[in-house]
């Protein structure tokens, strides 16, 4: 699993990956951001998660969608379907 830690990683994230790798979002604090799957070649589940990893949202995006969180969430797993 890559986990992404840095601005310009976490902007990239899976997009233009052609291998089905998972992913891992670490933020420094609380964020609400929107996320897209768009330029990315299959669907994903993605699961947001608390400080502690509570499961707060999880969501099965096809390419080229975009989602809202309803919550604020400190990491995101993006896996491949």
């Amino acid at each position: 699993m890559k986990t992404l830690t840095t601005p310009w990683q976490k902007m990239i994230g899976l997009m233009f990956t052609k291998s089905k790798e998972e992913a891992k979002f670490v933020f420094k604090s609380d964020v609400q951001c929107s996320i897209h799957t768009y330029f990315c070649r299959y669907p994903l589940d993605i699961t947001f998660f608390d400080k502690d990893y509570k499961i707060l949202e999880r969501v099965i995006l096809e390419p080229n969608k975009f989602y809202k969180p309803k919550n604020k969430f400190r990491y995101i797993v993006e896996i491949p379907c």
